[in-house]
């Protein structure tokens, strides 16, 4: 009897860890990862491969996970990708997508094929290892995640861009003025302010410990200032 209870028992903690949508997720991002990772390693010393998003913000200090890959490539590594991957083009957005053979999408823009922003030989240039992977740095990062946030600021999409981005300016070392200066208007200077300044932003981040996210706050908010051009004004 006490073996059939423990077995009882064991499914039904095997049943919550196997619906439990965090450890799941958790168990997909580790996947899409490694796959990067592996990836990664095939590429010369130079990064031909750069990956974006959300994994690329997580090598920079955050720790959501996300379900699929976003990968900046030159013209050479996307033909590597066709041999080996089903590639399908998305012409409304820009990118390439396929699946990993675990079943997860990975987003691919390809150099001056994608409607990014940044352009990939700027992303290449700058580009930092971490974690095994080629990322872009953190001034890339928070000028791509601004304009994804742009299109989907009311949305759990849109949630996770604007805590990225306060990930980038507490966690990552910004410090590429000129980056910011070459590629930021006066409206992605607002909104970027806008962002840093609502409290509410940080509360949910640190879960409503608003001792830490006021001190996270106050260290963006200085970060931010440092880093704004002189000419530009926000109200």
């Amino acid at each position: 009897m006490n073996h059939v209870r423990a077995s009882c028992n064991f499914g039904r903690r095997w049943d919550n860890m196997k619906f439990d949508p965090k450890a799941l997720l958790a168990q997909k991002a580790e996947k899409i990862e490694k796959f990067l990772q592996e990836l990664t390693v095939k590429m010369a010393e130079k990064p031909t491969l750069v990956v974006i998003g959300g994994f690329a913000v997580r090598a920079h200090g955050s720790r959501r996970f996300s379900h699929d890959g976003d990968i900046m490539v030159d013209y050479r590594t996307h033909g590597e990708l066709r041999d080996q991957f089903a590639l399908y083009r998305n012409p409304r957005l820009g990118k390439e997508q396929f699946l990993t053979p675990f079943g997860a999408d990975v987003d691919v823009y390809v150099e001056n094929q994608h409607k990014l922003r940044v352009p990939f030989d700027e992303i290449q240039a700058f580009a930092e290892k971490k974690n095994g992977l080629w990322v872009a740095c953190a001034e890339h990062l928070v000028i791509l995640k601004l304009d994804a946030l742009k299109s989907r600021r009311h949305s759990d999409k849109g949630d996770k861009d604007t805590e990225d981005i306060l990930v980038l300016t507490t966690c990552a070392k910004l410090e590429r003025t000129s980056i910011l200066k070459r590629h930021l208007l006066s409206e992605d200077w607002a909104l970027l302010f806008d962002i840093v300044d609502t409290p509410g932003n940080w509360q949910k981040l640190t879960q409503n410990n608003y001792k830490k996210a006021s001190a996270l706050q106050k260290e963006a908010q200085a970060t931010l200032k440092a880093l704004r051009p002189g000419d530009v004004e926000i109200e």
